[in-house]
């Protein structure tokens, strides 16, 4: 089964990220983290976000996805990559239906979420175990690990009319609560996967048959997992700036003395 090793030598107790060349000013071979297995979890929770990518991947190679996964600090899951497309109006536009029939004819997911987007991509890992005699085995998965990605696309723009700035404001809130959502459902399901993986048991009639096996029951999984979070879009909120207007028209006809 793979495992982190520790490296049995007398020196000071650090870790470090080191690259495997030597180098005074950049070093572009393939990084490898030199840590004691428990510091792991401390090592990728303090790199930024391009470094974090280079040791998991470093880790992934050498110890498979399974172990990675339990080195992964939790709260990165819950940190979705938030991405943002950009809505190609003037600043100053004020009108409210200029703007919400830019989004339906622009935005990259109308046809399918609506304004915005949450994508979401799961993957499996652990040893398949075996019991039995072919053409009558059992298959399960010895130690399995889940992980989870995740990315949010949002509209950006930063209209200047007061009317507008607090219209669009608002309907960000909305969609970015509503993109929350898919959010949760994706966190739920990934405690589900586990959980199914874990208590996976399927009848085979071969060692060679056993990962199509399991990679078609997770398949499966996956599509339930998609149709919930299907049944949330498409998604469009309130684009309103009539309130703003309705409070500024009294004033604007009450004549002066």
């Amino acid at each position: 089964m793979p495992g982190v090793t520790e490296t049995r030598q007398r020196a000071p107790r650090h870790h470090q990220a080191n690259r495997t060349a030597d180098c005074e000013t950049d070093c572009r071979g393939p990084l490898r983290i030199l840590a004691r297995p428990p510091d792991i979890a401390e090592v990728l929770r303090s790199a930024d976000e391009a470094t974090r990518a280079d040791m998991v991947g470093d880790l992934q190679r050498r110890f498979g996805n399974a172990v990675v996964s339990r080195f992964l600090d939790p709260a990165l899951d819950r940190r979705p990559q938030l991405q943002r497309y950009a809505v190609n109006l003037p600043v100053g536009t004020a009108d409210c239906m200029v703007v919400v029939n830019w989004l339906n004819r622009h935005s990259p997911y109308i046809a399918t979420s609506g304004w915005a987007k949450t994508s979401v991509r799961f993957s499996w890992a652990g040893p398949l175990s075996f019991d039995g005699t072919a053409p009558d085995l059992t298959v399960t998965v010895s130690d399995p690990g889940v992980t989870m990605a995740k990315s949010v696309d949002m509209p950006t723009w930063n209209p200047t009319a007061p009317v507008m700035r607090a219209a669009w404001s608002s309907m960000t809130a909305t969609l970015r609560a509503h993109e929350t959502e898919h959010e949760v459902i994706a966190t739920t399901w990934k405690a589900t996967l586990l959980d199914r993986l874990t208590n996976l048991s399927l009848s085979v009639a071969s060692r060679t048959a056993g990962t199509a096996a399991v990679t078609a029951e997770w398949n499966s999984w996956i599509a339930e997992h998609q149709a919930e979070q299907d049944l949330k879009d498409p998604f469009t909120a309130m684009l309103d700036c009539s309130a703003a207007e309705t409070e500024s028209a009294p004033a604007e006809a009450t004549p002066a003395e």
